[in-house]
């Protein structure tokens, strides 16, 4: 199962976004979201929905981001 921090990544390239943007729509620190995007700490559930708000997003729709394409590697 995908780690959602890695489809957060792939929405903020897709879209070509800046994540300290998000970050900062998000309430949280860009090195926060950095370092969780990175797997250097956790995204807690409060961080994840804003996120996903900030996206534009529903939080399953996140979670599904890319399953389509993803055995086409």
């Amino acid at each position: 199962m995908p780690d959602v921090r890695d489809q957060i990544s792939r929405i903020i390239e897709d879209r070509a976004l800046k994540q300290s943007v998000i970050a900062q729509r998000a309430g949280i620190t860009p090195d926060k979201l950095c370092a969780s995007l990175k797997h250097r700490r956790k995204l807690d559930a409060n961080e994840f929905l804003a996120v996903c708000s900030v996206l534009g997003m529903a939080p399953d729709e996140v979670v599904a981001y890319g399953a389509a394409d993803s055995g086409k590697e």
